[in-house]
């Protein structure tokens, strides 16, 4: 099953609504803030990690004892991301095909609190999340050596002994959708410690051009070829789970 993420021409609007909510959030009433240590695995990519302060989570604004609502900021090191075609059906490479890059991450979830307390020893919490996030990635680069293996074994004409190719793209705005779970012990009655889970559903359209020559195994030489459909119309996949572990602070 494929899901389809549409591009979104207004990227740096949503980003920025992103950060609103959350500075808003901050400014409200809060019931907990939270640090935390998170590590992002892209789907068809590589482990990626926070970039100090590390992320700024659990800003949350309580709405009764069962529901809430939460934002949080980070500045992710991505190490390698994957594409999509523009249905959103991941594209099978050998290797990432963007990255390494730094990115904006911004999120704003609704929250389903479900409180835990056994015999006043073990207090907690677990909670289901489920939101929108927005990101800027800041000059993410290609990975030539990945399209060329690409080209050679799926380009029309093919498959070719070797491609070079000169491809240009852009995916700095991308946003999408983000559920999971987290669940926080209290071993003190203001200071809670989190570990979850979020899974992320989305992308940044890479708007790619250019061309590349393919070469034949035994001679000849196919130049100026340009970049086949699928690759035309690709996003960035923005997708794959994120882990956490981290502290929040009652206030």
């Amino acid at each position: 099953m494929a899901f389809e993420v549409k591009p979104m021409r207004t990227g740096s609007r949503l980003l920025a609504l992103m950060v609103l909510a959350v500075l808003i959030a901050g400014a409200a009433p809060a019931a907990a803030v939270g640090v935390t240590f998170s590590y992002f695995v892209p789907r068809n990519g590589s482990f990626s990690h926070p970039v100090s302060p590390l992320s700024i989570r659990d800003i949350d604004v309580p709405l009764g004892r069962y529901l809430g609502l939460s934002g949080s900021l980070s500045l992710y090191g991505i190490a390698g991301m994957g594409i999509t075609d523009a249905a959103g059906t991941p594209l099978e490479l050998e290797g990432p095909a963007v990255g390494p890059f730094h990115s904006f991450l911004g999120s704003v979830t609704g929250k389903i609190i479900v409180p835990i307390m056994i015999r006043q020893v073990l207090r907690g919490e677990l909670a289901g999340h489920g939101g929108v996030f927005g990101c800027y990635n800041l000059r993410p680069q290609l990975v030539s050596g990945t399209f060329e293996r690409y080209l050679a074994a799926t380009a029309p004409g093919g498959p070719y002994a070797a491609v070079t190719a000169s491809i240009r793209g852009d995916g700095r705005w991308g946003w999408g959708w983000l559920f999971g779970g987290t669940a926080t012990w209290y071993p003190v009655s203001q200071i809670g410690l989190t570990l979850g889970g979020l899974y992320y559903l989305g992308g940044a359209d890479l708007k790619l051009s250019g061309s590349y020559d393919a070469y034949h195994a035994g001679g000849g030489e196919e130049a100026g070829q340009l970049l086949p459909v699928e690759l035309r119309g690709a996003r960035l996949d923005y997708s794959g789970l994120e882990l956490l572990i981290g502290v929040s602070f009652q206030l």
